[in-house]
């Protein structure tokens, strides 16, 4: 790992005490690690980045396994970078990000996942994002219909066209799910 402990100012990392900073993670210069950054397995910092200091300089900041962090990038104090995240360079982050979603801007917002297939529980074949909308599942006349699905740090949304998506005639349909407890989304 590159990082110092505050003693060598040729490569400008600062690791201050408090802090736990994983032995396989990456950090460029440039960059202070408060008290209380947790910085897990094959992270990735690029130069410049600035953590926020809580108060007594003690940060509640962690940042989970195999995470990118772009250069110049600002972390705001409590805040929490789920596993597979990149920060592109420069974002401005005061809220808490998903587990591989990749965030720009300032404020930073969600704008792609890292992650853009999955594995069928039912044919276990890998379905990307615009294949097979419907599956077969080999079981008497029985259809997997994957409904559109709209990701964000707030919740998870999903919605459609009955006549298009729907192969019966429901009287109802909309599903938010994955909020997190601090959030509200719909004022739900």
């Amino acid at each position: 790992m590159s990082r110092n402990n505050g003693d060598h100012e040729n490569s400008g990392i600062y690791i201050h005490d408090g802090s736990k900073v994983s032995s396989t993670a990456q950090i460029d210069g440039l960059t202070q690690i408060w008290n209380g950054v947790v910085i897990n397995e094959n992270v990735k910092i690029g130069s410049g980045v600035i953590f926020v200091k809580g108060e007594n300089n003690f940060s509640n900041i962690n940042i989970a396994e195999n995470v990118i962090v772009g250069a110049g990038c600002i972390i705001g104090n409590n805040v929490k970078i789920d596993q597979g995240s990149i920060l592109e360079p420069g974002s401005v982050v005061f809220q808490d990000v998903p587990a591989h979603a990749i965030v720009g801007g300032n404020p930073a917002k969600i704008i792609g996942y890292t992650q853009t297939s999955y594995n069928s529980p039912l044919t276990n074949e890998k379905l990307t994002e615009i294949d097979k909308e419907v599956v077969h599942t080999g079981v008497n006349n029985v259809t997997l219909h994957r409904f559109k699905l709209v990701k964000d740090y707030r919740g998870d949304l999903s919605a459609g066209e009955f006549h298009k998506e729907i192969p019966f005639d429901p009287k109802r349909y909309f599903l938010v799910f994955n909020v997190p407890s601090e959030k509200t989304r719909g004022e739900h």
